[in-house]
């Protein structure tokens, strides 16, 4: 998972002269940059319409593409903008999301920009809004590496709003799921082991991949938030619930 991080200043060496956008506003360009998927624009000799803002300096992108977020802002100092989670008890946790009816604004922009620094500061595999306290349909996710899933193989960071789902593997599969929302704890919980999903992006984009193995456990977790459910109430099992360090030192996980 790669972002960068907004507001950066001129640091000496040449890279922190640009500024590059995590808060992105196509319209009117009235942000710094432009992130679709991957792809990272810094600001340096450009140009703008009234639509989109054109850059043409991609040093830094470069750099920041290679660095997952934490990375990027502890380089050069900066603030995340880094939402409270909401834990197992609020009853916010239990609404029914609602749909996202506008796309590509201003607002949309930001709250993503919130959860990814949210996500990566509590070194998280995927984050729903509504564990942020915003009940709409709205889930990221993506991993390289993490110390929270050490032996996972990587899911490819996305954003997905207004997702949907099929089962197309039926066999299940079970993995010890934590949650930031249930914190310090882990539970063996089963699920499809093969599904395809589908949705939009902040943009309004159509997006849809089939997933199997860690991206489709991922997937299936984050969409539970959005209708309400927290994965201690898949368990079919209570006994193979409990707090990591106990089932650390009992070598169960």
């Amino acid at each position: 998972m790669a972002l960068c991080a907004d507001r950066l200043v001129g640091d000496g060496t040449g890279l922190g002269d640009y500024h590059l956008g995590l808060r992105i506003v196509r319209r009117n360009a009235v942000a710094s940059g432009l992130i679709r998927g991957r792809r990272f624009a810094a600001r340096g000799e450009q140009h703008h319409d009234d639509n989109q803002v054109h850059a043409v300096h991609w040093t830094t992108s470069v750099l920041c593409s290679m660095l997952p977020v934490r990375n990027v802002a502890q380089l050069w100092n900066l603030p995340m903008a880094v939402r409270e989670i909401l834990r197992i008890g609020d009853p916010r946790l239990r609404q029914v999301s609602v749909p996202v009816e506008a796309f590509d604004t201003p607002e949309l922009h930001a709250l993503i920009a919130d959860m990814f620094d949210t996500m990566a500061a509590n070194d998280g595999a995927g984050l729903a809004a509504p564990q942020i306290g915003v009940s709409k349909r709205i889930m990221i996710f993506g991993i390289e590496s993490s110390p929270r899933y050490r032996e996972v193989e990587s899911v490819p960071t996305t954003v997905l709003i207004n997702p949907e789902f099929d089962v197309v593997e039926p066999g299940l599969q079970g993995f010890w799921e934590g949650c930031l929302s249930v914190p310090g704890m882990r539970g063996y919980v089963e699920r499809p082991a093969g599904i395809r999903y589908r949705g939009r992006d902040q943009y309004g984009e159509p997006v849809e991949r089939e997933a199997s193995g860690f991206h489709a456990i991922v997937f299936q977790h984050e969409y539970d938030h959005l209708d309400g459910i927290l994965y201690p109430d898949r368990l079919e099992d209570t006994t193979r619930f409990g707090f990591v360090d106990e089932l650390a030192a009992a070598g169960v996980i």
